[in-house]
């Protein structure tokens, strides 16, 4: 089965002091496991950059690093 997975659960699953953080991040561990097969768009991927260089944590996530 494949998941396609969008900006909203990327972000919460990558940004451990992200509100959803526990709810998301396994549905990224269970795919890395195989239990599904996960996909994400092409333009989730553009957002999610674009978010994760915004996002307000400390420190601060460089573009060298979210990519």
């Amino acid at each position: 089965m494949k998941i396609l997975l969008d900006t909203s659960v990327l972000v919460a699953a990558m940004v451990e002091s992200h509100p959803m953080h526990a709810r998301a991040h396994p549905w990224l561990d269970r795919g890395c496991g195989g239990e599904f097969e996960w996909v994400v768009a092409a333009h989730s991927l553009a957002e999610l950059y674009h978010v994760l260089t915004a996002y307000p944590a400390r420190p601060r996530l460089v573009p060298g690093i979210a990519r």
